[in-house]
This record gives C-alpha cells, sequence and structure tokens, in this order.
C-alpha cells in the first residue's frame, strides 16, 4: 500500500508540473498599454519606422520646422537627429534595407494659397544621421502609405493635384532602392486617401480610408500580392473610422495579426481593431488610452520586437499637438514588458503658436496652456508580469491541495484496510 501510495502521490505531482508548465510564460498576457517617455519637442507627427532597435519619428513643430527625432526604448530616451531636408507634411514614411524613406507630401503654398503636392524623394541613413535625395516619385501625391516588400518600396493612392481641388488616384508605384527607380504595378481597385496599411506575410494590407472630399469613408479591406502583381479583398474593417494609424507583428514574440489603433470619424474612436488573417476575422483590443482626450491625427506608429509604439497626436483643443509616446503590448506577447513611464506632470499639448522648444531627453514642455487643455490617459495600465505570476502561483496552490488531498485519501484507505484486517 505504501508504494501504491507513493506512486498516486508521484502521478499527482507529475500532472501537477505539467499543468503548471503549459501555463503561459511569464512574457504572455492579455493586451495592454503601457507609457513611456515623452517626445521632447511636441509636434506633428507624420511617420515613423523602426531600424536597428530604435524608433525614428519624422515631422515638424510648431514653427513648421523640419523635426527628426529617434526613440531608445531599452533606456527610454529620445534623441534629436538630423532633419528631413525637405519641409512638408502628410508625406510616407518606410524602412529598407536599413535606410528610410521620405515619400511625396504636402510643401508650402504657391503664391495663390494653393497647397502644393511634391514626389520628393528622401532617404535617411541611421548610422551616419543624414539624408540623400533619391530618384523622386513618378507622381506628386498626399494623404498615403509606403510599405516595404523583397526590398521595393510600394506607395498605392492618395491625392493628386493641388489643393483645392485635390482627386483620388489609384496608382501603385514601386521604388527599387538598389537601382534607384520606379515601376509601375497593379492599380489599387477602390482607391482611397487618408488610409491605414502595412505588411503581414509579404501581402500589403490597405485598409479602410477616404473616397471623396471628407464626405464618403470606406471600411475596404484590400489585399495586394506583390509576386502575383494583384488584389484581392478580405473581410472589412468592423469599426469605420479613418486616420487611424496600422501596424503588423510577425509571429516571433507576438501572433502575426494587423492591428488598426485609434482614428476618428465626427469625434476620436480609441478602438484597437485586430484582423488575424489566417482566418479573415477582426476582433478587439484593449482600447487605446488617449483618444478620448484627443484627436489621433498626426500621430503614428512603428513596431520593434513585435510590439507596437504610438507617437504624437493633434490636440482637440486650441490645435495643439501632444508629445505622448504609448506602447502597445499585443496579447500572448513574449517579449520584455517595460516599467511604465512616471511622468513629473499630465501630458500637456503645446499650442503652435506658442511652442517651447528643448532638447532634453525626457523633459517635458515648459510652456502650460490652460489646465482645461490637460489630458490624462483614462485607463491605467495593467501589470503583466503580475497577473502571469498570480496565474502561476494559482495554478501551484492548486496542485498542492490536490497532492495533499490525495495523501489524506490514501491514508484513510491504509488504515480502513489495517483495520479490517485485524
Amino acid at each position: 500500500m505504501k508504494r501504491s501510495a507513493v506512486f498516486a502521490v508521484a502521478c499527482v505531482v507529475v500532472l501537477a508540473t505539467t499543468y503548471i508548465a503549459a501555463i503561459k510564460p511569464a512574457g504572455a498576457s492579455a493586451d495592454s498599454w503601457v507609457m513611456r517617455a515623452p517626445i521632447p519637442v511636441p509636434m506633428s507627427v507624420y511617420g515613423a519606422a523602426a531600424v536597428n532597435g530604435q524608433v525614428y519619428v519624422f515631422g515638424q513643430d510648431a514653427d513648421w520646422k523640419a523635426l527628426t527625432y529617434a526613440f531608445d526604448p531599452s533606456n527610454d530616451t529620445w534623441t534629436a537627429k538630423a532633419p528631413m531636408p525637405t519641409l512638408r507634411s502628410d508625406f510616407a514614411v518606410v524602412a529598407c534595407q536599413n535606410q528610410i524613406y521620405a515619400i511625396g507630401g504636402v510643401m508650402s503654398d504657391d503664391s495663390y494659397g494653393n497647397a502644393l503636392m511634391t514626389n520628393v524623394n528622401e532617404a535617411y541613413d541611421p548610422s551616419t544621421n543624414s539624408w540623400s535625395t533619391k530618384t523622386p516619385m513618378p507622381t506628386n501625391r498626399t494623404a498615403i502609405q509606403a510599405n516595404a516588400v523583397d526590398n521595393k518600396i510600394y506607395v498605392i493612392g492618395g491625392l493628386i493635384g493641388n489643393m483645392p481641388g485635390p482627386t483620388l488616384t489609384s496608382a501603385n508605384e514601386i521604388y527599387d532602392p538598389l537601382t534607384d527607380t520606379w515601376s509601375i504595378g497593379a492599380p489599387i481597385p477602390t482607391p482611397v486617401f487618408s488610409y491605414v496599411s502595412t505588411v503581414l506575410d509579404d501581402k500589403i494590407y490597405v485598409i479602410g480610408g477616404e473616397v471623396s472630399d471628407g464626405s464618403c469613408f470606406s471600411s475596404a479591406n484590400q489585399i495586394y500580392n506583390p509576386t502575383t502583381d494583384s488584389w484581392t479583398v478580405g473581410k472589412s474593417l468592423p469599426t469605420l473610422t479613418v486616420q487611424a494609424v496600422c501596424a503588423a507583428t510577425t509571429g516571433v514574440n507576438a501572433p502575426a495579426r494587423i492591428y488598426v489603433i485609434g482614428g476618428r470619424l465626427s469625434r476620436p474612436v480609441d478602438a484597437t481593431q485586430i484582423y488575424d488573417a489566417s482566418n479573415d476575422d477582426w476582433t478587439s483590443g484593449a482600447s487605446f488610452p488617449t483618444t478620448h482626450d484627443y484627436i489621433t491625427e498626426y500621430m503614428t506608429v512603428a513596431v520593434l520586437d513585435d510590439s507596437l509604439y504610438v507617437i504624437g497626436g493633434l490636440a482637440r483643443s486650441n490645435e495643439g499637438f501632444y508629445e505622448l509616446t504609448e506602447q502597445y503590448i499585443p496579447a500572448d506577447y513574449q517579449g520584455p514588458v517595460p516599467s511604465p513611464y512616471v511622468p513629473t506632470s499630465s501630458p500637456i499639448p503645446t499650442s503652435r503658436s506658442s511652442p517651447t522648444v528643448t532638447q532634453s531627453p525626457t523633459s517635458q514642455p515648459s510652456a502650460t496652456p490652460n489646465s482645461s487643455h490637460q489630458s490624462t490617459p483614462a485607463t491605467s495600465y495593467p501589470e503583466t508580469l503580475d497577473a502571469n505570476t498570480a496565474l502561476i502561483l494559482g495554478a501551484t496552490i492548486t496542485a498542492v491541495i490536490v497532492i495533499l488531498l490525495t495523501i489524506v485519501v490514501l491514508s484513510r484507505r491504509k488504515n480502513k484496510s489495517s483495520f479490517s484486517g485485524h
């Protein structure tokens, strides 16, 4: 009987150990948001890209001065970099072969007050902190996105012509950095501008956007395959939104998914919409923490190690800019989860008319508007690792209780058997 008891206890221990091992590792969790250090200078951010472990953002400050900043997630600091040579807005940014390209956009007004679209193509080299001019895009365009697949860059759709009176284009223009030349791909079936776009499994997803002058919006999920130069359609975006941000995880540190975050219609949208291409379906994630306080126009996103960095934004009040940096941790994330940045005061938008410029990596702007314009993220940031630790601890306690109960039952059986023998 003693051997049976030992064997039974051993079985319980093995089962309990297997159960505990099957629990998600410490890095896994439900999705969450983490506040990171803000950009030193509040700015209108038009694009971001991740290269060699850092996130680079490109835009302009309240004085319409071009700015480039690099964020290092490992130490939560920002560093000023060489500004983009051609000052413009609403351009596309993409990383390709460890270079970052800024393409198209809108330049200053002409003598008639019309905003001039451009086809300029400039490349930033993070290793030398320098810019170079490349062959211009064939078409002057704005309100576009750029994506890289197999070391080529694809710029799709957007607006052509000068303001006022721009028109939609279905153009799909392909840039080859190796030869510094452009070619033409299959046009997008439904032309859109101010859409969101990303790459997953070497396919380009063009999601949502506007299909007329701000009065008609699209929820279409248009998928371009560069290998076959053809288009297909996926399940439409569940919550209609424009001027959101979009990025994809690769499946290394988080499941391969597409994330559409924030945006606006008649009011800010705080949804995190998650697309699974394997089953062509959408689910919802943790809401974007601060969209209820400011419009998510002029913010951007970059992916690094399968977590998303959402940066910038346009304040609803007095047209100021937020310098917020918020990191999205996807569900079942296997990478390190940082401790939230603790600001010395609430994030405050800075007015375009009175910017405060500082080079301090983590300092807040000194200009403080009316207190009614202050914004504090509405949601707390979950302590992901603590939640997993609690789960494992609970499973361990359960296993111990099962073991103890098994020992008691076997002991009683032994005593009953011994009593019957007498």
